[in-house]
């Protein structure tokens, strides 16, 4: 076969993984993705503040720093300027979705290895932190793999040479910052491994950036405590983090299917190591970063809870120590035969784990169609306090769907949402614009001689019997499903 019709059936194969991947984005309005109601909740208030029909300026005020989620959340409220909100957030999820494959191909050429192994950033794009809704966080990791690209070049240039490149490679630093500090951090040790004569050139102003905004954290009222009174957190043993390892890589499927994956990461890797055509290089700067990444997912915590209270820390490691250790093979070629055998276990992954997270999320909107049509009996600007009881996970998918839809109470009829984190930005809340809620999105805590005499709606899901029924002052308005909605008389 000619060089020619190799290339377009390589187009062919990358086009129908590529279409796999975004599958799951069309089969489901509402994405089952854990935070993504609540990031989503933040961009509309930022998008349709001055909307008086709204309401939403009645209950907060814009509050915009240079901090992270810049990237994301500046991104999508742009987009939702010409095309609808819900659309602009898939768009960005969908350029993050595709964009990893393409950063991998780039990093494995400029280190000479096997681009066939790029096929692996497909299945890995659909990995745990984009079911937790870490949307910023992906996007980080993905530009997190094109500054590898660009840090291999800059080490590769000549003595002497390569200034836009350096300014390039600083730039680049920066745009990670305003995605996500985990990638950003991650970015500054790979940075000191490739270009460590020319660390302060280049990491120097995104950093001094970082400095600047750790500093002003608490002042500013972004989610960060006082740094005076220590660090105190939750570190795993060594045997919790291995078992926990491959479900951090691949999440929406059953366990028995996670571990097929991961397998067949494994043969492809196996296979690359031994039919690879290897030639006179040897780069070992893969090798020495993936070593440093997994010492720090073993050493740094589960979660923190001080200075600042933030989950699921070590675990977001997995999948870019999966990333890197593609560049680990040998460096060389793998001709006709050779790369067809790589690819191929990559490329089932490719197709059949994008098409069960797809039906998946089919699923679960099917369920969600219940919220749409009930939210329509709600006012604009409504005075609603949303109580989802448990289960708050759904059988679609492994992850608590349900705990953050409060927020698209408020992307659908705006107002204001007493769930909602008060990180301080894009936006804080009035302190006269307050109302109670059970703390700690724990809804069986709700009392309604406390928090319900502020409210004027009550929508529940899987409301306890007796909740509000025996009370003369509220009536129903509408049940559609699990779903419940009671008025003050």
């Amino acid at each position: 076969m000619s060089s020619l019709p190799r290339r377009a059936a390589a187009g062919l194969v990358v086009a129908a993984c590529a279409c796999a991947s975004l599958s799951p984005l069309l089969t489901a309005r509402y994405l089952p993705l854990l935070d993504a109601p609540n990031h989503l909740g933040a961009i509309a208030t930022w998008r349709y503040f001055d909307d008086v029909r709204l309401g939403l300026a009645e209950h907060y005020s814009l509050h915009l720093r240079p901090v992270p989620y810049w990237g994301y959340f500046g991104l999508v409220r742009l987009w939702a300027e010409v095309i609808p909100l819900e659309w602009a957030n898939k768009l960005f999820i969908a350029l993050t979705v595709v964009g990893l494959p393409l950063a991998l191909r780039a990093f494995l050429r400029a280190h000479g290895r096997p681009t066939w192994l790029a096929l692996a950033g497909f299945p890995l794009a659909w990995n745990y932190n984009l079911a937790l809704g870490f949307i910023a966080f992906v996007a980080g990791v993905t530009c997190f793999v094109w500054g590898l690209v660009l840090l291999a070049r800059l080490a590769d240039e000549l003595p002497g040479r390569g200034r836009w490149i350096t300014i390039a490679n600083s730039l680049v630093g920066i745009g990670i910052y305003f995605f996500h500090p985990i990638p950003f951090l991650l970015w500054l040790v790979t940075v000191a491994i490739y270009v460590p004569r020319r660390v302060v050139a280049v990491g120097f102003p995104a950093l001094a950036l970082f400095m600047g905004q750790a500093i002003l954290a608490h002042e500013q009222g972004l989610g960060s405590g006082p740094v005076d009174r220590g660090i105190d957190g939750q570190w795993l043993d060594l045997a919790s983090n291995l078992k926990a390892f491959r479900g951090y890589l691949f999440d929406f499927v059953t366990p028995g299917q996670q571990l097929w994956l991961v397998c067949s990461l494994l043969v492809s890797l196996g296979l690359a190591t031994a039919l690879v055509v290897r030639d006179s290089r040897r780069d070992l700067r893969p090798a020495l970063l993936l070593l440093v990444l997994i010492v720090l997912y073993f050493v740094l915590p589960m979660q923190l809870r001080r200075p600042i209270d933030w989950w699921m820390i070590n675990g977001r490691l997995a999948v870019v120590i999966a990333l890197v250790s593609l560049a680990c093979v040998p460096s060389g070629t793998l001709p006709g035969v050779r790369g067809v055998l790589v690819a191929a276990p990559l490329v089932l992954a490719a197709l059949l784990y994008p098409a069960a997270v797809a039906a998946r999320f089919a699923d679960f909107d099917s369920r969600a169609e219940d919220f749409r049509r009930i939210v329509t009996h709600l006012p604009h600007n409504p005075s609603v306090l949303t109580l989802v009881y448990p289960p708050l996970g759904d059988p679609a998918v492994n992850v608590d769907a349900w705990r953050e839809f409060p927020s698209y109470v408020q992307v659908e009829r705006g107002g204001y949402n007493p769930w909602a984190w008060d990180d301080g930005f894009p936006m804080r809340a009035r302190p006269e614009a307050k109302k109670p809620a059970p703390p700690g999105h724990h809804p069986e805590r709700f009392v309604y001689e406390l928090h319900g005499p502020h409210y004027e709606w009550f929508l529940t899901r899987n409301e306890p019997t007796g909740l509000f029924a025996k009370r003369s002052e509220l009536q129903q308005v509408a049940e559609q499903g699990a779903w419940k909605l009671w008025r003050r008389k």
